[in-house]
């Protein structure tokens, strides 16, 4: 099943950072599934309820360390 697009409401530079920030987020919500289902948790329904639910986690973790590397590796490549 396809995801529903979100918008993030999240005031970015530029379009390759907004890109960048959402690729980083299905990530980490893919990594997020993984962990809960070999935990036997239930996972997030979707990408939605992980970024709703994570929201303030996912921004201080983007601004503190993540932004920075993943705009300078986009600009190298």
């Amino acid at each position: 099943m396809k995801q529903l697009e979100f918008n993030f409401p999240y005031r970015f530079s530029n379009d390759l950072e907004r890109r960048l920030f959402k690729n980083w987020v299905q990530s980490m919500y893919d990594e997020n599934t993984r962990e809960r289902r070999n935990y036997r948790e239930t996972p997030y329904a979707n990408l939605y309820s992980y970024a709703k639910k994570n929201w303030k986690f996912l921004i201080y973790e983007w601004e503190s360390e993540i932004r920075d590397l993943t705009l300078s590796n986009a600009e190298i490549s």
